[in-house]
């Protein structure tokens, strides 16, 4: 696959903005991506955040959605903001982000990230074999 190709099966969404409260976001545009990234920022906190839970979700129909990535369920304070990131990974026809309890008064904004082109985030080396 082309960068050009690679740029058009790209998709970046902020799913939520300030938000408090438990909620599903609407489906992300599917262009074809096969890996997945949401990033969890709270601008307005200066030390972490605990006592979060969002994930990513998928559906084959837009109606019955199931988790496809770990629970972000902490935001660490990292280089002077507050924020935590997750990946998944594969193919499905609808994708949404869901939070799962209140934030109280503590500002979440979430950010989605998908491409047609998977990365792994490391590969480490151990003896004879890769592992992914």
């Amino acid at each position: 696959m082309t960068a050009a190709a690679a740029q058009k099966q790209t998709v970046f969404r902020k799913v939520f903005n300030g938000v408090t409260a438990v909620q599903a976001s609407s489906p992300v545009p599917n262009l074809g991506q096969t890996m997945h990234v949401v990033t969890v920022l709270f601008p307005a906190e200066v030390g972490a955040v605990t006592g979060i839970q969002v994930r990513m979700e998928a559906s084959y129909d837009n109606t019955t959605y199931f988790p496809i990535s770990a629970d972000i369920t902490t935001a660490p304070l990292v280089g002077g903001q507050v924020y935590n990131i997750q990946v998944a990974y594969g193919p499905w026809p609808y994708i949404r982000v869901r939070t799962l309890i209140s934030t109280g008064s503590k500002l979440m904004t979430v950010q989605y990230a998908g491409t047609g082109i998977p990365t792994v985030p490391a590969v480490n080396q151990q003896s004879d074999r890769f592992i992914l």
